[in-house]
């Protein structure tokens, strides 16, 4: 599933994990974003604000944040609900908040 997101804050990360915790080589980038539907609920209102991880090989898209980007996500479903997965980003255009 395709969606346009608004990324409003990027990370990146390398360190290895202690022993204790498995030991592995975790690297690529923390990406906070607000999806571009506006939720409209009972006890809502305005973007959700989401995170995601993005492995070294998937980040190579961040080019500037604030940012538009498409958005590739993996649909699954998780306790009987739906669960998107950020798999990939592209992007579209720079984002200049305030001045």
């Amino acid at each position: 599933m395709k969606q346009n997101i608004l990324a409003i804050h990027a990370k990146s990360v390398d360190f290895k994990q202690s022993e204790k915790d498995g030991g592995d080589h975790i690297k690529g980038t923390s990406l906070s974003y607000l999806l571009t539907d506006v939720v409209a609920g009972k006890n809502e209102k305005g973007y959700a604000p989401a995170k995601a991880f993005l492995t070294d090989k998937a980040e190579k898209g961040i080019e500037t944040v604030p940012g538009i980007y498409e958005a590739e996500f993996s649909v699954t479903m998780k306790d009987g609900k739906p669960s998107m997965k950020l798999e990939s980003i592209s992007f579209v255009t720079e984002v200049t908040l305030g001045v």
